[in-house]
């Protein structure tokens, strides 16, 4: 493969990968959310610390739940509709039929709802159509529809302007192998990074430790070609087929039907090829897809416009900021019934300045802030007279900056 190609591939991954950055940020901050890690960490490392309460209240996961549950009740589905006086219901009906044995043989059903869900969750989900053997020992084959686990699997083509993707010039659906499994699968491989820019996160680098990326590479270049229209209404390639072949069709239809008019005419037409590649070189040998889009179906939440960028989320975007608030007040609820019952007890002065005003101190600081951390305990201490002894009663012991 020459340099050209894998350094076109490099910059393309790089300009995909910085149009996404923003969107990927969020999402995984939305993924965390969905598997309950809705604390931030530093906080609730010192809350443990603290003995301190740090529960997680989801009232999330339920709306997702929401969504989901209602897709598996009602499964969406592929139809095949006539649409104009020249089309065949009968045929249109057997390729509806055709299709649902596609979806049935490949589980379709799990792929919707998957990419669905994690639509619902951080806004974008992915599918994408496979052809394969039907078993090991036939020459028949067969098409599959099959969900990308992962939401940042899939890097399209940032000019793209079809919701569906289907102008998209390229495409990147990658994976990490475990170093031992890719020295097995590719003996012969290099083993490197790619040099692009702008890449932070877990889906960015090609080698990350005992792991190391593959990428499915879908290029869509335009090629041109020639059509030619026999006198039977056929329409033949020409750049495929060769002069020859269709001379002999143009000489065929002409005897059987005495007619010889022929029309030609040139145009761009798209050709769909996939090269498996690890950042630096080919791992396999390129393969042309017989179709006219890239086999990669997005499945997008909500999209908004905002000059020149566009801003997808899911449900749960907009629910972080409440969903965070809840945990704080249930959890201030909670500490406060922990220590409702806790008597008072009354102290010396001596006693009293020595083991309760000298730590309260030493921990949040003559204002109340811990200066290594930042962090406000928000102490506060009535000293009552009585005698020679004083009562001290600490109120709202110390809360935690959210």
């Amino acid at each position: 493969m020459s340099d050209d190609f894998m350094r076109e591939a490099r910059e393309r991954w790089t300009e995909a990968l910085d149009a996404e950055l923003n969107n990927r940020t969020q999402a995984e901050e939305d993924l965390k959310f969905a598997a309950l890690e809705q604390w931030d960490e530093n906080v609730a490392q010192q809350r443990r610390i603290d003995g301190r309460p740090c529960l997680v209240m989801d009232r999330i996961g339920q709306v997702v739940r929401q969504v989901t549950g209602d897709a598996r009740l009602n499964p969406p589905g592929i139809k095949v509709r006539p649409v104009d006086n020249g089309s065949d219901p009968a045929v249109a009906e057997t390729l509806t039929g055709l299709i649902r044995n596609i979806e049935a043989s490949s589980n379709a059903d799990t792929a919707y709802i998957s990419a669905l869900e994690s639509a619902a969750r951080c806004g974008m989900g992915f599918l994408r159509v496979t052809y394969d053997y039907t078993d090991d020992g036939s020459f028949d084959m067969e098409l599959r529809i099959e969900n990308i686990k992962s939401p940042f699997a899939v890097l399209f083509d940032p000019y793209a302007q079809d919701p569906t993707r289907a102008d998209s010039e390229y495409c990147f659906v990658s994976e990490m192998i475990p170093l031992k499994a890719y020295k097995k699968r590719y003996p012969k491989a290099a083993l490197a990074d790619w040099d692009g820019q702008g890449t932070v996160g877990e889906w960015s680098g090609w080698r990350e430790g005992n792991a190391v990326r593959v990428a499915d590479y879908w290029k869509r270049d335009m090629v041109r070609q020639k059509l030619v229209r026999l006198a039977d209404g056929r329409v033949l390639n020409a750049t495929e087929l060769g002069a020859d072949a269709v001379k002999e069709q143009v000489l065929l239809v002409q005897q059987q039907t005495g007619l010889s008019d022929v029309r030609e005419r040139t145009c761009d037409m798209p050709r769909v090829t996939m090269h498996r590649i690890n950042g630096v070189e080919e791992l396999e040998d390129a393969y042309e897809w017989p179709g006219i889009y890239i086999p990669v179906v997005p499945v997008w939440g909500e999209m908004v416009e905002m000059g020149g960028r566009t801003v997808r989320r899911g449900l749960i975007r907009a629910a972080r900021d409440p969903q965070i608030r809840y945990n704080a007040a249930v959890n201030a609820v909670t500490e406060y019934t922990m220590t409702m019952n806790k008597g008072k007890r009354i102290l010396p002065a001596e006693q009293i300045e020595r083991l309760v005003v000298d730590r309260i101190k030493h921990i949040g600081g003559d204002d109340g802030i811990n200066t290594s951390t930042g962090q406000s305990f928000g102490f506060e201490i009535n000293v009552f007279k009585g005698g020679h002894d004083y009562f001290v009663v600490i109120l709202s012991s110390y809360l935690s900056r959210l």
